[in-house]
Protein backbone atom coordinates (compact mmCIF):
# COMPACT_ATOMS: atom_id res chain seq x y z
CA UNK A 1 0.00 0.00 0.00
CA UNK A 2 1.54 2.95 -1.16
CA UNK A 3 1.74 6.64 1.39
CA UNK A 4 -1.30 8.18 -0.50
CA UNK A 5 -3.21 5.25 -0.45
CA UNK A 6 -2.65 5.07 3.26
CA UNK A 7 -3.46 8.30 3.95
CA UNK A 8 -6.95 7.66 1.89
CA UNK A 9 -7.74 5.20 4.02
CA UNK A 10 -7.16 6.91 6.92
CA UNK A 11 -9.36 10.25 5.76
CA UNK A 12 -12.18 7.58 4.32
CA UNK A 13 -12.00 6.03 8.40
CA UNK A 14 -12.20 9.65 9.75
CA UNK A 15 -15.38 10.83 7.46
CA UNK A 16 -17.00 7.07 8.65
CA UNK A 17 -16.13 8.45 11.97
CA UNK A 18 -17.59 11.83 11.45
CA UNK A 19 -21.00 10.99 9.75
CA UNK A 20 -21.35 8.08 12.92
CA UNK A 21 -20.82 11.00 16.02
CA UNK A 22 -23.40 13.51 13.52
CA UNK A 23 -25.75 10.98 13.48
CA UNK A 24 -25.69 9.17 16.73
CA UNK A 25 -24.59 12.71 18.47
CA UNK A 26 -24.05 11.98 22.17
CA UNK A 27 -24.38 15.58 23.40
CA UNK A 28 -28.14 15.70 21.54
CA UNK A 29 -27.60 19.51 20.20
CA UNK A 30 -28.81 20.41 16.82
CA UNK A 31 -30.42 16.71 15.92
CA UNK A 32 -31.87 17.65 12.64
CA UNK A 33 -28.97 19.53 11.29
CA UNK A 34 -26.67 17.01 12.46
CA UNK A 35 -28.20 14.26 10.93
CA UNK A 36 -28.15 15.88 7.74
CA UNK A 37 -24.54 16.91 7.68
CA UNK A 38 -23.56 12.74 9.41
CA UNK A 39 -25.52 11.60 5.72
CA UNK A 40 -23.20 14.35 3.92
CA UNK A 41 -20.32 12.85 5.99
CA UNK A 42 -21.03 9.58 5.08
CA UNK A 43 -21.33 9.79 1.22
CA UNK A 44 -17.81 11.90 1.42
CA UNK A 45 -16.47 8.79 3.14
CA UNK A 46 -18.32 6.27 0.19
CA UNK A 47 -16.72 8.86 -2.56
CA UNK A 48 -13.34 8.35 -0.49
CA UNK A 49 -13.58 4.52 -0.15
CA UNK A 50 -14.27 4.42 -3.67
CA UNK A 51 -11.40 6.36 -4.74
CA UNK A 52 -8.94 3.80 -2.37
CA UNK A 53 -11.00 0.85 -4.20
CA UNK A 54 -10.62 2.14 -7.53
CA UNK A 55 -6.76 2.37 -7.40
CA UNK A 56 -6.64 -1.54 -6.59
CA UNK A 57 -6.06 -4.36 -8.68
CA UNK A 58 -9.00 -5.71 -7.26
CA UNK A 59 -11.32 -3.12 -7.91
CA UNK A 60 -13.77 -5.05 -10.40
CA UNK A 61 -14.59 -7.30 -7.16
CA UNK A 62 -16.15 -3.78 -5.37
CA UNK A 63 -17.61 -2.62 -8.87
CA UNK A 64 -21.37 -2.76 -7.06
CA UNK A 65 -19.70 0.00 -4.51
CA UNK A 66 -18.61 2.22 -7.67
CA UNK A 67 -21.41 1.97 -8.81
CA UNK A 68 -23.76 3.28 -5.75
CA UNK A 69 -21.45 6.28 -4.96
CA UNK A 70 -21.53 7.24 -8.49
CA UNK A 71 -25.68 7.16 -7.39
CA UNK A 72 -25.05 8.52 -4.04
CA UNK A 73 -22.57 11.11 -4.79
CA UNK A 74 -25.54 13.24 -6.49
CA UNK A 75 -26.86 14.15 -3.19
CA UNK A 76 -23.71 15.33 -1.67
CA UNK A 77 -23.71 18.99 -1.99
CA UNK A 78 -27.36 19.29 -0.99
CA UNK A 79 -27.02 17.28 1.72
CA UNK A 80 -24.70 20.03 3.18
CA UNK A 81 -26.81 22.72 2.20
CA UNK A 82 -29.60 21.50 3.96
CA UNK A 83 -27.28 20.95 7.31
CA UNK A 84 -26.59 24.63 7.08
CA UNK A 85 -30.35 25.46 6.63
CA UNK A 86 -31.00 23.67 9.79
CA UNK A 87 -28.21 24.92 11.76
CA UNK A 88 -29.05 28.74 10.74
CA UNK A 89 -33.29 28.11 11.02
CA UNK A 90 -34.61 28.15 14.78
CA UNK A 91 -38.46 26.49 14.58
CA UNK A 92 -39.93 24.65 11.62
CA UNK A 93 -37.84 23.98 8.26
CA UNK A 94 -38.78 24.91 5.09
CA UNK A 95 -39.77 22.36 2.88
CA UNK A 96 -38.64 24.57 -0.42
CA UNK A 97 -34.93 24.09 0.26
CA UNK A 98 -35.81 20.28 -0.56
CA UNK A 99 -35.47 21.79 -4.16
CA UNK A 100 -31.94 21.81 -3.87
CA UNK A 101 -32.46 18.01 -4.27
CA UNK A 102 -33.30 18.60 -8.02
CA UNK A 103 -30.00 19.39 -9.83
CA UNK A 104 -29.07 16.19 -8.12
CA UNK A 105 -31.95 14.31 -9.12
CA UNK A 106 -31.59 14.86 -12.73
CA UNK A 107 -27.86 14.12 -12.78
CA UNK A 108 -29.74 10.76 -11.25
CA UNK A 109 -31.41 9.58 -13.43
CA UNK A 110 -28.94 10.56 -16.37
CA UNK A 111 -26.20 8.22 -14.65
CA UNK A 112 -28.66 5.64 -13.60
CA UNK A 113 -29.01 3.47 -16.75
CA UNK A 114 -25.46 3.45 -17.09
CA UNK A 115 -24.52 2.18 -13.62
CA UNK A 116 -27.63 -0.16 -13.51
CA UNK A 117 -27.68 -1.73 -17.05
CA UNK A 118 -24.10 -2.01 -17.94
CA UNK A 119 -25.19 -3.10 -21.45
CA UNK A 120 -26.27 0.85 -21.28
CA UNK A 121 -22.31 1.09 -21.81
CA UNK A 122 -21.68 -0.47 -24.49
CA UNK A 123 -24.70 0.61 -26.55
CA UNK A 124 -23.85 2.72 -29.92
CA UNK A 125 -25.54 6.00 -29.64
CA UNK A 126 -25.14 8.68 -31.67
CA UNK A 127 -21.70 11.00 -30.87
CA UNK A 128 -24.36 13.88 -30.73
CA UNK A 129 -26.68 12.04 -28.31
CA UNK A 130 -23.79 11.00 -26.06
CA UNK A 131 -21.93 14.20 -26.10
CA UNK A 132 -24.97 16.06 -25.19
CA UNK A 133 -25.58 13.62 -21.96
CA UNK A 134 -21.98 14.21 -20.99
CA UNK A 135 -21.70 17.73 -21.06
CA UNK A 136 -25.52 17.47 -19.26
CA UNK A 137 -24.19 15.58 -16.52
CA UNK A 138 -20.91 17.45 -16.46
CA UNK A 139 -22.34 21.09 -15.93
CA UNK A 140 -25.40 20.44 -13.83
CA UNK A 141 -22.97 18.37 -11.35
CA UNK A 142 -20.65 21.45 -11.30
CA UNK A 143 -23.21 24.11 -11.08
CA UNK A 144 -25.23 22.02 -8.54
CA UNK A 145 -22.16 22.61 -6.53
CA UNK A 146 -21.19 26.15 -7.29
CA UNK A 147 -24.08 27.38 -6.31
CA UNK A 148 -25.25 25.40 -3.45
CA UNK A 149 -21.71 26.63 -2.41
CA UNK A 150 -22.53 30.47 -2.77
CA UNK A 151 -26.12 29.80 -1.01
CA UNK A 152 -24.58 27.61 2.28
CA UNK A 153 -21.91 30.46 2.54
CA UNK A 154 -24.97 33.17 2.43
CA UNK A 155 -26.87 31.47 5.03
CA UNK A 156 -23.97 31.51 7.30
CA UNK A 157 -22.91 35.05 6.13
CA UNK A 158 -26.88 35.90 7.53
CA UNK A 159 -26.61 33.50 10.38
CA UNK A 160 -23.98 35.51 12.02
CA UNK A 161 -25.64 38.88 11.96
CA UNK A 162 -29.13 37.36 13.13
CA UNK A 163 -27.37 35.80 16.45
CA UNK A 164 -26.87 38.58 17.09
CA UNK A 165 -30.21 39.94 17.77
CA UNK A 166 -30.70 36.56 20.41
CA UNK A 167 -27.15 36.02 22.40
CA UNK A 168 -25.04 38.47 24.37
CA UNK A 169 -21.82 35.68 23.32
CA UNK A 170 -21.92 34.62 19.84
CA UNK A 171 -18.74 32.68 19.58
CA UNK A 172 -20.11 29.07 20.22
CA UNK A 173 -23.28 29.62 18.23
CA UNK A 174 -22.27 31.82 15.59
CA UNK A 175 -21.15 28.57 13.06
CA UNK A 176 -17.81 29.75 12.24
CA UNK A 177 -16.48 26.26 12.66
CA UNK A 178 -18.83 25.63 9.62
CA UNK A 179 -17.44 28.13 7.45
CA UNK A 180 -14.17 26.53 7.88
CA UNK A 181 -15.56 23.38 6.40
CA UNK A 182 -17.77 25.26 3.47
CA UNK A 183 -13.36 26.91 2.55
CA UNK A 184 -12.44 23.24 3.28
CA UNK A 185 -14.91 22.16 0.38
CA UNK A 186 -14.55 25.07 -1.42
CA UNK A 187 -10.61 24.24 -1.97
CA UNK A 188 -11.48 20.70 -2.61
CA UNK A 189 -13.56 21.70 -5.60
CA UNK A 190 -11.29 23.97 -6.91
CA UNK A 191 -8.46 21.81 -6.94
CA UNK A 192 -11.34 19.51 -8.88
CA UNK A 193 -11.45 21.95 -11.29
CA UNK A 194 -7.82 22.62 -11.58
CA UNK A 195 -7.08 19.19 -12.33
CA UNK A 196 -9.49 18.29 -14.62
CA UNK A 197 -9.97 21.29 -16.63
CA UNK A 198 -7.09 23.03 -16.47
CA UNK A 199 -4.91 20.06 -16.02
CA UNK A 200 -2.56 21.50 -13.35
CA UNK A 201 -2.26 18.94 -10.89
CA UNK A 202 -0.91 19.30 -7.66
CA UNK A 203 1.26 17.07 -5.59
CA UNK A 204 -1.43 14.52 -4.36
CA UNK A 205 0.73 13.71 -1.20
CA UNK A 206 1.07 16.99 -0.06
CA UNK A 207 -3.18 17.66 -0.30
CA UNK A 208 -3.62 14.36 1.33
CA UNK A 209 -1.84 15.56 4.54
CA UNK A 210 -3.72 18.90 4.37
CA UNK A 211 -6.94 17.10 3.82
CA UNK A 212 -6.28 15.00 7.54
CA UNK A 213 -5.26 17.72 9.13
CA UNK A 214 -8.28 19.66 8.30
CA UNK A 215 -10.62 16.64 9.06
CA UNK A 216 -9.16 16.50 12.89
CA UNK A 217 -10.12 20.31 13.12
CA UNK A 218 -13.97 19.60 11.97
CA UNK A 219 -14.01 16.52 14.22
CA UNK A 220 -13.23 18.62 17.28
CA UNK A 221 -16.16 21.23 16.38
CA UNK A 222 -18.41 18.46 15.93
CA UNK A 223 -17.63 17.21 19.48
CA UNK A 224 -17.86 20.98 21.26
CA UNK A 225 -20.62 22.48 19.32
CA UNK A 226 -23.36 24.03 21.03
CA UNK A 227 -27.41 24.21 20.75
CA UNK A 228 -27.44 27.16 18.31
CA UNK A 229 -31.14 28.09 19.91
CA UNK A 230 -31.52 26.86 23.15
CA UNK A 231 -35.18 27.84 24.01
CA UNK A 232 -38.24 26.57 24.75
CA UNK A 233 -40.56 26.00 21.34
CA UNK A 234 -42.87 29.27 22.38
CA UNK A 235 -39.28 31.44 22.34
CA UNK A 236 -38.17 29.49 19.51
CA UNK A 237 -41.08 30.75 17.72
CA UNK A 238 -41.19 34.35 18.66
CA UNK A 239 -36.99 33.89 17.83
CA UNK A 240 -37.76 33.06 14.63
CA UNK A 241 -40.30 35.27 13.86
CA UNK A 242 -38.00 38.44 14.95
CA UNK A 243 -35.50 37.18 12.77
CA UNK A 244 -37.72 37.14 9.90
CA UNK A 245 -38.64 40.47 10.59
CA UNK A 246 -35.10 42.06 10.73
CA UNK A 247 -34.47 40.27 7.43
CA UNK A 248 -37.06 42.07 5.30
CA UNK A 249 -37.69 45.23 7.60
CA UNK A 250 -40.79 45.61 7.30
CA UNK A 251 -42.56 48.97 7.16
CA UNK A 252 -44.16 49.48 10.11
CA UNK A 253 -47.86 51.71 9.89
CA UNK A 254 -48.46 51.23 12.90
CA UNK A 255 -45.44 51.28 16.10
CA UNK A 256 -45.74 48.45 18.26
CA UNK A 257 -45.84 50.26 21.20
CA UNK A 258 -46.93 53.59 22.28
CA UNK A 259 -43.88 56.03 24.37
CA UNK A 260 -45.51 55.63 27.30
CA UNK A 261 -45.28 52.14 27.21
CA UNK A 262 -41.70 52.43 25.61
CA UNK A 263 -40.30 54.54 28.19
CA UNK A 264 -41.59 52.32 30.97
CA UNK A 265 -40.01 49.65 29.78
CA UNK A 266 -36.81 51.39 28.82
CA UNK A 267 -36.87 52.18 32.74
CA UNK A 268 -37.66 48.62 34.07
CA UNK A 269 -34.97 47.35 31.75
CA UNK A 270 -31.89 49.80 32.70
CA UNK A 271 -33.00 48.71 36.39
CA UNK A 272 -32.14 45.44 35.43
CA UNK A 273 -29.13 46.29 34.04
CA UNK A 274 -27.70 49.11 36.49
CA UNK A 275 -28.93 46.88 39.87
CA UNK A 276 -29.45 43.36 38.62
CA UNK A 277 -26.81 43.22 36.53
CA UNK A 278 -27.99 40.80 34.11
CA UNK A 279 -24.89 41.16 31.88
CA UNK A 280 -22.56 39.73 34.03
CA UNK A 281 -24.73 36.63 33.04
CA UNK A 282 -21.60 35.38 30.00
CA UNK A 283 -24.33 33.17 28.63
CA UNK A 284 -27.80 35.51 28.90
CA UNK A 285 -29.68 35.21 26.02
CA UNK A 286 -33.10 37.49 24.50
CA UNK A 287 -35.45 34.82 25.56
CA UNK A 288 -33.67 35.22 29.09
CA UNK A 289 -34.00 38.92 29.76
CA UNK A 290 -37.72 39.37 28.06
CA UNK A 291 -38.56 36.44 30.74
CA UNK A 292 -37.02 38.84 33.49
CA UNK A 293 -38.41 41.68 32.37
CA UNK A 294 -41.88 39.77 32.17
CA UNK A 295 -42.55 41.00 28.52
CA UNK A 296 -42.64 38.94 25.12
CA UNK A 297 -39.88 38.12 22.65
CA UNK A 298 -41.26 39.99 20.02
CA UNK A 299 -41.61 42.97 22.49
CA UNK A 300 -38.45 43.28 23.85
CA UNK A 301 -36.94 42.47 20.56
CA UNK A 302 -38.75 45.74 19.08
CA UNK A 303 -37.79 47.92 21.78
CA UNK A 304 -33.96 47.14 21.48
CA UNK A 305 -33.66 47.81 17.80
CA UNK A 306 -36.63 50.55 17.41
CA UNK A 307 -36.39 52.34 21.01
CA UNK A 308 -32.60 51.99 22.30
CA UNK A 309 -31.47 51.49 18.26
CA UNK A 310 -29.03 48.82 19.14
CA UNK A 311 -29.33 44.96 18.75
CA UNK A 312 -29.31 42.70 21.58
CA UNK A 313 -25.67 41.34 21.50
CA UNK A 314 -24.85 45.24 21.26
CA UNK A 315 -26.97 46.23 23.93
CA UNK A 316 -25.45 44.02 26.09
CA UNK A 317 -21.87 44.12 24.97
CA UNK A 318 -22.34 48.03 25.56
CA UNK A 319 -22.39 47.44 29.87
CA UNK A 320 -20.38 44.78 29.56
CA UNK A 321 -17.53 47.25 28.74
CA UNK A 322 -18.91 49.59 30.92
CA UNK A 323 -18.13 46.96 33.60
CA UNK A 324 -14.83 46.27 32.78
CA UNK A 325 -13.87 49.92 32.11
CA UNK A 326 -15.09 49.91 36.03
CA UNK A 327 -13.19 46.98 36.74
CA UNK A 328 -9.86 48.40 35.38
CA UNK A 329 -9.46 51.53 37.01
CA UNK A 330 -10.76 49.70 40.45
CA UNK A 331 -7.86 49.25 42.91
CA UNK A 332 -9.34 46.59 44.65
CA UNK A 333 -9.46 44.54 40.88
CA UNK A 334 -5.96 45.37 40.15
CA UNK A 335 -4.64 41.93 40.83
CA UNK A 336 -6.11 40.97 37.39
CA UNK A 337 -5.34 40.79 34.16
CA UNK A 338 -7.35 41.61 30.90
CA UNK A 339 -8.75 37.73 30.79
CA UNK A 340 -9.65 37.83 34.57
CA UNK A 341 -11.55 41.70 33.81
CA UNK A 342 -13.36 40.21 30.77
CA UNK A 343 -14.45 37.23 32.53
CA UNK A 344 -15.23 39.54 35.56
CA UNK A 345 -17.40 41.60 33.30
CA UNK A 346 -19.53 39.10 31.36
CA UNK A 347 -17.51 38.08 28.74
CA UNK A 348 -17.11 34.62 27.82
CA UNK A 349 -13.74 35.26 25.30
CA UNK A 350 -11.23 38.00 24.95
CA UNK A 351 -11.03 37.88 21.77
CA UNK A 352 -15.22 39.26 21.81
CA UNK A 353 -14.18 41.36 24.81
CA UNK A 354 -11.21 43.20 22.78
CA UNK A 355 -13.69 43.61 19.82
CA UNK A 356 -16.23 45.11 21.92
CA UNK A 357 -13.94 47.25 23.86
CA UNK A 358 -12.08 48.80 21.15
CA UNK A 359 -15.26 49.41 18.82
CA UNK A 360 -16.68 51.21 21.94
CA UNK A 361 -13.95 52.78 23.26
CA UNK A 362 -11.35 53.19 20.29
CA UNK A 363 -8.83 51.89 22.39
CA UNK A 364 -7.93 48.46 23.34
CA UNK A 365 -7.73 46.86 26.98
CA UNK A 366 -4.20 46.99 27.22
CA UNK A 367 -4.09 50.93 26.25
CA UNK A 368 -6.33 51.75 28.11
CA UNK A 369 -4.77 50.50 31.17
CA UNK A 370 -1.95 52.08 30.53
CA UNK A 371 -3.62 55.32 30.31
CA UNK A 372 -5.60 55.01 33.47
CA UNK A 373 -2.27 53.83 35.01
CA UNK A 374 -0.63 57.30 33.33
CA UNK A 375 -3.80 59.33 34.83
CA UNK A 376 -3.18 57.99 38.27
CA UNK A 377 0.68 58.71 38.63
CA UNK A 378 -0.29 62.36 37.36
CA UNK A 379 -3.18 62.99 39.70
CA UNK A 380 -0.73 61.39 42.65
CA UNK A 381 2.21 63.79 41.96
CA UNK A 382 0.37 67.05 41.44
CA UNK A 383 -0.90 65.97 45.12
Amino acid sequence: MTAEQLLNTIICVSFFLFAFIAIVNPNKVNIMANRWLGIFFLNVGLKIAAAVVDGDHAAHQFDWLLRFVDLSHCATPALFYLSVVQFATPGKFNRKYYLSFVPGAIVFLLILPFNLLPAFKGYPFPKLVLNTIIYTIFLTSNLQMWVLWALAWYKLYKHQKNIQLVASNTTPVDLRWLNYLLYIIGIMMLIFVANNLLMIHSQSLYRQIIYLFCSLVICYYLIAQKEIFPYQPAAIAEVSQVIEEFQHQPKQIKPRMDDKLSHRLKLRLEHLMVHDKLYLDSELNLPQLAQSMEVSVHDLSYLLNDSVGMNFFQFINAYRVKEAKLLMLSDQHKHLNILGIAYSAGFSSKTTFNTAFKKQTGLSPSQFMKQGEIAANVSYQAW
